[in-house]
């Protein structure tokens, strides 16, 4: 026998601990908070709501979210006062309001209105009078009201009639008094009636006669009035009480017509407060008794005992206030507990489903007392129980009681004892597998300790941490170990075998064992954290599973907590990542993990119970898989219990699961022990009831009968309707659910689908259970919701909830017969859209054959121009040296020019064969970037320059200007000066005869070595099609505006140069307005180079005008010839070309268009031609100011003097007759050129500001006056240019230059700037002005600028000019 030391301290905690957890409460608790914490009424209505009443307000609450209800005396449909006292429910399912005099309100549910005139209630049902305490439902649907000093009235619903019971002294069987507070139904329909006096009456169902009297009023007196209630116990016993006196509580016994007063100072039956609250006989028999700060009476089913439920403050499953204001029992048992200022608790016995063993901590012990790691149990019944750190226990589980195992025989036990595993054997000896303390074997006589030795094949433990303990089916004990791997006991030898590379058995992979099992075929099965070994320590067979990711056996992981063989032979892994069997069919494990309901995939133990199914702990509870074994593969419910269900908390510790021969499962854990029968355990398999709650739309729930756009959206709540229609427009929707799983709402989970939408279920496991829709279709559509049961297993019943969107205007039938009958009325159109989008199809597919054709085009062209470029080299170096040489033989004379114009076309075809090459080398992207230092500025002005005569000859004004003096830098400059040449060239092909070309220069420095320069090439040409100027950089592409199209080359080698530089090309056209090239290229400056500024850009591009004008003028004089015999005039021009560039002209009017163009320097005109002769013409030419200054010399064939006089009237210079001597001819014409430049001289003279004012009066004279007096005008204005001066005059640039530089001698530039410089003289001899300010005030921006040019004009620089004058005077 073992001896036991029992300890009965530890008994009596125990018993006390066990009888406290009869009941365990619950708090309500949910994101929603009540609207007070003081609840004085609890109801359940017909749909299975729970109502609060508070002095606060009234409270909806569906098993996941609260809904509030406050009063608003301004709205009539609102609630009327916030204190609700009682709640009670009429036909229909309406509930009625009372507050502590009378009913005060009823809401109408179907309409969600809170009704307050009580005149059209007692119309509506007929009443005696419209105040009201209370109404009652009976059995058979009738309702009763009950009128404070008015009696009853009985309402009957299917005649719609009433009937009024009122106290007739005269009549027999009638009511005692008028004053009834209380009504109530005993189970043979009869009607217990309580009155203000203490008075009860028991009426007839059926007769509504009197059958029974109760008076109570001897307790207390008769004069006294009170608000008493009545209550009625399924014995058929009454219970009367009053809410607002410390009266306690009465006990009616009908049977024995006997009355019991149970109160703090009664017999027997005793209650800790008198002040009653509440009064609930429950279904069990028991009488619950709410007082104020006594708690919960509690009087037992034969009515012998009273237990009282108190607030415990270290207990937090006890009642959490004392006073108790309202009890209510709903349809499911549960207790609804309202209480004064803590809220709502609830009771169920399903709250204790596991039984809860734990000891009191006893504060003189250091070590814990209930941390369970083991179970086992002896012969008797009795369970071992292991702990950590508190020793060995043993527990009765027949009176609970709970001893410490101190000693075995003569040997003691630690206290302090660290239990890991225990095992009893086949041979009744008990084993003790410890943490730090090795292994202990009690065989009812002596208690054996195996300390571990460490010497290598001792046959000894290596590790004094034992973890597991098994006996196999041949009795041979197996034990693992925490960190030396597994061990068999050599019972005989007294010795063991290791099993790993260090020990004689079989080399397992697991050195930390989590379990052990053998199977149907004798293979020993170890666990640990590397998986699983299966051996065979007999055979020497031998298998492995490293378990996780690569096990092709498919174990789901690595780390094992334990394994177990169940009674059908399958072997059960529990792993940290779900539940696995083994089937020996498919040599595969099947796992069971979140996707298969298992919440908590991170399993601790596992055990199987005598029905088969498997009970696992984990880290978040006890889970109970429901095996279903009717198909080839097992399939499995799982089911999750936490401490809301009694358990000693959410985590167990290894190895604590356990179960007993009479079948009982032992759960351990760090806060004590649970067991539970299965047999009898009570699960919830009742089909869960899917509510719909709420609709909400657009984020806003709505109300019933709320006026939503226009109309009542809810004509009636949502779960009744169950449908719901909207417009399309209201597309943003949300519809809310409950399951009314008020026992454990904390396992709600919900499954929904939209059909017409999605055919999958969507799983919702989270309040607040919604669901939300956005931009449905127009259409039907039904919305299906499963819920899980109470225990969290999902349902197979569907709610189903009809929502259809209705089309807009533009998707209805009218909608579409207007679709129709436009179709019809557009068929033809549309018809004829396809024909030519057809048509555009086959063009479209033509033009990317053009394109691919053109493309294909391009590349043979290179090819071509390529070959033919290489060919023409050779040829073209044949022609260009011989025509250098022959040029230095002919300098003067045809000859010369003659060559020049072949060397200049064929330099011109030597750049077209360079561009082909340079395309090509682009193309095979062999060309590179050589750069070397310059400035290029000079060399963008001199490539500018190069086009000056064609300027001239094409009469286009053409002008360069610069922000920038000169810019030394890195760059190509043969690149440089193609992307010049290049649009220059394009400017002037497609700029017509007196337009303008512009080229500006910009540099914007972006740091110390390097910035950006921008080249504006700019034209007042045709302009480019906004469509075609991405096209204008293509290879070879040419547009069709101009006959001169190119060959579709320049730009495209503009482009590909500045994107060599890290630059880019752009264009900004419009047809008529012209184009503007932009060129960006990035440049490298010399180091610590700073760009000096240029010249203002007047004077720049002035200059560079002029310089044009300048070189563009034949240093010959030019001589339009007009005569219209043609041998005549073919002889003159061979006599005179050599001395004169010559224009020729068969009659006057060609001549005269000829004049104005290009000014000639003399006229030698016949006077008799057709359509104008000469004398007409000279009459053009001197009245014209921009020709009056071209001498004109006429020759006649008349020889009379009115010929003469109308010759020399007409202001000819020169009258010859026919025949004239040659020689008299030329030296006539030479007079008359040296007498113009003897005019310029005169003009030159009279051009200063002292010698302004004589009077002229020929044209010229005319002219030159005005122009003086025009810069005089605006000597100050440095902006004031040939450009304005020539618009002054009426006369384009190139007019003016031609004709100032007839009269003058001098360029228009150069006559503004002798102006302004005499001017400057002036003002210097007058020694008031520094140079400075007289440079400013005769229109010079820039000091050095005018210093300049006043020593070219002067010969001595202003300032040395100003003290010269200073001297002289």
């Amino acid at each position: 026998m073992i001896r036991w030391h029992l300890l009965l301290f530890a008994v009596f905690s125990c018993f006390s601990n066990l009888l406290g957890q009869e009941y365990n409460l619950r708090k309500l608790q949910t994101d929603q908070k009540l609207s007070s914490g003081h609840v004085q009424a609890i109801f359940k209505d017909s749909d299975g709501y729970m109502w609060f009443g508070t002095s606060n307000g009234l409270n909806r609450y569906d098993g996941t979210t609260i809904k509030t209800f406050f009063a608003d005396e301004s709205d009539s449909n609102a609630l009327y006062s916030n204190d609700v006292y009682d709640i009670f429910e009429g036909i229909g399912g309406d509930l009625w309001l009372k507050n502590e005099d009378s009913i005060f309100n009823v809401y109408i549910k179907n309409k969600g209105v809170f009704i307050r005139d009580f005149d059209a209630i007692k119309n509506r049902y007929k009443l005696k009078s419209k105040e009201v305490n209370k109404i009652f439902v009976d059995s058979q649907k009738r309702l009763w009201f009950l009128h404070p000093f008015d009696g009853l009235t009985l309402y009957f619903p299917e005649k719609d009639e009433s009937k009024y019971l009122i106290s007739k002294p005269s009549e027999t069987a009638s009511l005692s008094f008028n004053n009834v507070t209380d009504i109530q139904e005993d189970l043979n329909g009869d009607i217990w009636l309580v009155y203000d006096n203490g008075s009860v009456d028991i009426l007839s169902g059926e007769s509504l006669k009197v059958s029974g009297q109760f008076e109570i009023d001897e307790e207390y007196g008769r004069n006294q009035r009170f608000n008493f209630k009545i209550k009625l116990d399924k014995q058929g016993g009454a219970w009367v009480f009053c809410p607002n006196f410390a009266l306690g509580v009465f006990y009616l016994d009908r049977k024995t017509q006997t009355l019991k007063a149970i109160n703090e100072n009664s017999k027997g039956l005793k209650l800790n407060n008198s002040l009653v609250k509440a009064v609930l006989p429950r279904s069990n028999g028991e009488v619950w008794i709410g007082t104020d700060h006594g708690g919960i009476n509690i009087i037992n089913t034969d009515k012998s005992k009273v237990r009282y439920l108190l607030n415990q403050p270290d207990n937090p499953y006890s009642l959490s206030h004392n006073a108790v204001y309202s009890l209510f029992e709903d349809d499911q048992g549960i207790v609804w507990i309202g209480t004064h200022k803590k809220g709502v608790e609830l009771y169920h016995p399903d709250f204790s489903r596991f039984a809860l063993v734990k000891r009191e901590i006893d504060l003189s012990k250091p070590y814990p007392m209930n941390d369970v790691n083991a179970f086992e149990e002896d012969a008797a019944g009795n369970i071992f129980i292991g702990t950590n750190g508190g020793g060995l226990w043993q527990y009765s589980p027949e009176d609970g009681a709970i001893t410490d195992v101190v000693t075995f025989g003569r040997t003691s036990l630690p206290k302090d004892l660290v239990v890991v595993d225990l095992l009893t054997d086949s041979e009744g000896v008990l084993w003790i597998g410890t943490y730090q303390n090795g292994l202990y074997a009690y065989d009812n006589e002596s208690l054996i300790h195996f300390e571990p030795g460490m010497e290598k094949n001792a046959g000894t433990l290596k590790d004094n941490n034992i973890w597991n303990l098994y006996e196999d089916s041949k009795k041979r004990l197996w034990i693992g170990t925490l960190r030396e791997g597994l061990f068999l006991y050599n019972q005989a030898e007294n010795s063991f075998v290791q099993f790993t590379e260090a020990g004689n058995g079989l080399a397992l992979k697991n050195l930390y064992i989590t379990g052990i099992t053998e199977d149907e075929h004798g293979n020993i099965w170890s666990a640990g954290i590397k998986g699983i070994d299966v051996f065979n320590p007999e055979t020497g067979y031998y298998k492995y599973f490293p378990g996780g990711i690569g096990d092709e056996s498919g174990l789901s992981s690595n780390e094992v907590s334990d394994l177990i063989k169940d009674k059908y032979g399958k072997i059960w892994i529990s792993t940290h990542k779900g539940l696995c069997y083994y089937d020996d069919q498919t040599s595969q494990f099947v796992v069971f993990d979140r996707s298969d309901g298992l919440k908590n995939e991170f399993l601790v133990s596992l055990v199987a119970d005598s029905l088969g199914d498997l009970w696992l702990s984990s880290q978040e509870g006890i889970i109970h898989a429901m095996i279903d074994r009717s198909g080839p593969k097992l399939k499995a419910d799982f089911r999750v219990f936490n401490a809301r269900d009694g358990l000693q908390g959410d985590y167990f510790n290894k190895n604590a699961m356990f179960i007993a021969k009479k079948g009982d499962i032992y759960f351990g854990g760090s806060d004590g022990f649970n067991f539970v029968d299965p047999t009898a355990f009570s699960f919830h398999e009742d089909e869960p009831q899917v509510v719909f709650s709420a609709f909400s739309l657009f984020n806003r729930q709505v109300s019933v009968n709320e006026n939503v756009n226009g109309r009542v959206l809810l004509k009636e709540p949502l779960d009744h309707s169950r449908s719901i229609q909207l417009n399309h427009d209201e597309n943003i929707f949300a519809v809310s659910f409950s399951s009314m799983n008020y026992l454990n709402p904390e396992k709600s989970s919900f499954q929904y689908k939209l059909e017409g939408f999605s055919n999958d279920w969507t799983n919702l496991t989270e309040p607040p259970f919604e669901v939300t829709f956005t931009n449905l279709d127009p259409g039907k559509y039904q919305l299906l919701v499963k819920a899980s049961s109470i225990d969290g297993i999902p349902g197979s019943e569907t709610a189903a909830l009809d929502i259809e969107v209705l089309a807009p205007f533009w998707k209805t039938g009218v909608a579409y017969l207007i679709y129709s009958l436009s179709f019809l009325l557009l068929l033809g159109v549309t018809w004829r859209w396809f024909v030519n989008k057809e048509r555009l199809r086959i063009k479209r597919q033509g033009e990317i054959k053009e394109i691919q054709r053109r493309a294909e085009l391009d590349q043979m062209k290179s090819r071509f121009f390529t070959n033919v470029s290489h060919e023409f080299r050779t040829p073209l170096t044949l022609i260009l040296a011989p025509i250098e040489k022959l040029r230095e033989e002919y300098v003067e004379g045809s000859t010369n020019f003659h060559l020049k114009t072949i060397q200049k076309n064929a330099l011109k075809l030597l750049t077209l064969v360079n561009q082909l090459m340079d395309i090509r080398n682009i193309e095979m992207q062999s060309i590179q970037l050589v750069k070397a230092e310059g400035d290029i500025v000079a060399l963008i002005k001199d490539q500018v320059l190069a086009f000056q005569s064609l300027s001239i000859h094409t009469n286009i004004e053409l002008s360069f200007s610069t922000e920038v003096e000169n810019l030394h830098c890195s760059f190509d400059s043969d690149k440089i000066e193609k992307i010049i040449n290049n649009l220059m060239s394009n400017a002037f092909k497609f700029t017509n005869e007196g337009g303008r070309i512009e080229v500006e220069l910009s540099f914007r420095q972006d740091g110390p070595n390097q910035g950006v320069l921008t080249i504006h090439v700019i034209d007042s040409g045709i302009g480019i099609p906004k469509h075609l100027q991405k096209r204008v950089f293509e290879r070879y592409y040419t547009t069709n505006a101009n006959q001169n199209q190119g060959t579709g080359i320049g730009l495209a080698l503009v482009d590909e140069f500045a994107k060599m530089h890290g630059g880019e090309v752009s264009l900004d056209s419009e047809i008529g307005q012209g184009s503007t090239f932009t060129v960006r290229i990035l440049l490298e400056l010399r180091k610590g180079y700073k760009p000096f500024g240029g010249e203002s850009l007047f004077s720049d591009g002035e200059e560079l005008l002029e310089e044009n004008l300048k070189e563009g003028v034949d240093q010959k004089p030019k001589l339009l010839l007009v005569e219209d015999n043609v041998d005549l005039r073919q002889y003159l021009y061979e006599v005179l070309k050599e001395d004169y560039v010559i224009d020729q002209a068969a009659n006057g009017e060609k001549a005269l268009i000829i004049a104005q163009e290009k000014i000639p320097d003399i006229i030698l005109s016949d006077i008799m031609m057709p359509e104008m002769d000469g004398v007409t013409l000279c009459k053009h030419i001197k009245s014209n100011l921009k020709t009056s200054h071209i001498p004109v010399v006429l020759l006649t064939a008349k020889t009379a003097e009115e010929a003469h006089l109308s010759g020399m009237a007409s202001g000819c210079n020169l009258y010859l007759e026919k025949p004239f001597n040659l020689e008299l001819l030329r030296s006539g014409l030479q007079n008359l050129l040296e007498e113009k430049s003897r005019l310029q001289q005169h003009y030159q003279k009279i051009i200063s500001v002292q010698t302004s004012e004589p009077e002229l009066v020929s044209l010229d004279d005319k002219l030159i006056q005005k122009a003086i007096a025009l810069v005089e005008s605006e000597i100050e204005n440095p902006d004031f240019s040939v450009e304005t001066l020539s618009k002054e005059l009426g006369m384009s640039r190139m007019h003016l230059y031609k004709k100032c530089n007839a009269l003058t001698g001098q360029s228009p530039l150069e006559f503004i700037r002798s102006i302004r410089l005499q001017r400057a003289a002036q003002l210097l001899r007058l020694n008031q002005f520094s140079v400075s300010e007289v440079a400013y005030q005769v229109g010079f921006n820039n000091a050095k600028y005018f210093s300049k040019h006043f020593k070219n004009y002067f010969g001595t620089l202003p300032s040395q000019y100003q003290k010269q004058n200073k001297n002289d005077a």
